[in-house]
């Protein structure tokens, strides 16, 4: 009991963080899955990690191995730059396949995926020092991200989690009309819009450097998956319910995570998520039963 109060006290920050930030990309993969999104969003992320792995090779090509090293504890905004930028590039085509091509773009977007992975691979082989950071992106864990970067992530959360409450009757407005009829209609200043929807951008780029590819769309969709078992009447009851599943599911799999080290953080998480959401499920089942 002392180790693990020793060991909560050590990595509380990294616990506060991942859990809201895991509570607002929990909504906003909500709205992301509700718009039939996801597998752009696939895209999208998989074009950070490529950005990312670019902002890492133009560090070490300039600056060696103490650079790349400071980099990686978040003494360099270069990686989440590129990331921003080719995943701002790729959506812009994204969006122009998803104008001109609305029937295959599914096919196109997996295309896409595949050839940005294959990419990924082949960058990381090319250059060794490149291959522990791109596991480290790839799979992420959050007990080895620096007081620095969560202090980021953390601060990005308030700004984007704020913006988000002050517009999210909005924003669920726009994903019923788009799960109901398949389109959205124009809501206040297309600016504002842009602006929010570029920011959800960069904060998933933001993610996806400080806790990795796997952890930043499991938190995103995972959650929207789960919560489907168990019967919410309309958005604002499911907003609720992932919400619910990331205060618990998080705290909880980080600690046991903690408790059993071997044990990879992000796995421990969906595991933790999924047996809550079976219980949750199995309590209603049984409620109905009586």
């Amino acid at each position: 009991m002392k180790d693990l109060l020793i060991l909560l006290d050590v990595y509380w920050i990294s616990i506060v963080v991942a859990s809201f930030s895991g509570i607002l990309l929990a909504q906003l993969g909500s709205h992301l899955a509700g718009r039939d999104q996801s597998l752009q969003v696939f895209c999208l992320s998989q074009g950070a990690l490529s950005g990312v792995l670019l902002g890492l090779l133009g560090i070490l090509s300039v600056g060696g191995q103490e650079a790349l090293h400071a980099s990686v504890e978040g003494h360099s905004l270069v990686p989440s730059l590129a990331a921003l930028g080719f995943a701002a590039c790729l959506s812009l085509l994204l969006a122009k396949i998803s104008r001109n091509l609305a029937e295959s773009r599914n096919t196109i977007f997996i295309a896409i995926f595949i050839c940005l992975i294959s990419m990924n691979s082949l960058i990381s082989r090319l250059f060794p020092a490149l291959e522990q950071q791109f596991s480290r992106v790839f799979f992420g864990n959050f007990t080895t991200a620096s007081i620095h970067t969560l202090e980021i992530l953390g601060l990005a959360t308030l700004l984007l989690g704020g913006a988000y409450l002050k517009r999210w009757k909005t924003y669920a407005g726009e994903t019923f009309e788009y799960a109901f009829f398949g389109f959205v209609h124009d809501r206040g200043s297309k600016l504002k819009r842009t602006v929010f929807e570029f920011s959800v951008l960069a904060y998933i780029c933001l993610c996806i450097q400080t806790l990795g590819f796997v952890s930043t769309l499991a938190l995103l969709f995972l959650p929207t998956v789960l919560v489907k078992s168990w019967n919410v009447s309309n958005i604002r009851n499911h907003l609720r319910a992932v919400s619910l599943l990331i205060t618990i599911g998080v705290p909880s799999g980080f600690i046991l995570s903690l408790v059993v080290p071997s044990l990879p953080t992000i796995s421990v998480i969906v595991l933790m998520m999924g047996a809550i959401a079976l219980l949750f499920t199995f309590v209603q089942s049984m409620k109905t039963l009586k």
